[in-house]
């Protein structure tokens, strides 16, 4: 619990996270998984109106990664979305459920949407390329 002014102050269940992980650990990855209608393909309509609605999101935070499957499960869309901790994605999905242009219009094609917090590890430099080895 957080106070303020002697007073407890509510908080969110991420919030209330975000005081747990230390702060040389808080970069985090937030991976969307959306399922995606199988018998109408979906794919490439579903980028169209994301692609679309993207420029409204980016003002807010940056966009890591987004693929399709193409072996394995198909009709899978994921995205990442990184945030420097907890607290900076409540806030950024707080101020983008105001946006009238985000989410994109996609409801009609997704089945269901998956999200889990990702934090990396302690030896990854994230947001770097792996170097080529020259030894080999």
């Amino acid at each position: 619990m957080k106070y303020e002014n002697g007073r407890a102050v509510p908080q969110t269940f991420l919030g209330s996270l975000c005081d747990f992980f230390p702060r040389e650990r808080r970069h985090l990855n937030d991976l969307r998984n959306s399922y995606l209608h199988v018998k109408t393909r979906p794919g490439p309509e579903f980028e169209k109106r994301y692609e679309a609605a993207l420029p409204v999101r980016l003002k807010y935070s940056e966009l890591a990664a987004f693929w399709h499957t193409e072996i394995g499960p198909l009709n899978q869309v994921i995205h990442v979305w990184p945030y420097e901790d907890l607290a900076h994605r409540t806030e950024i999905r707080g101020r983008l459920a105001k946006e009238p242009g985000w989410p994109p219009k996609a409801d009609d094609l997704l089945v269901s949407m998956e999200s889990g917090i990702y934090v990396p590890a302690p030896f990854h430099k994230v947001g770097r390329r792996p170097e080529a080895r020259k030894d080999l």
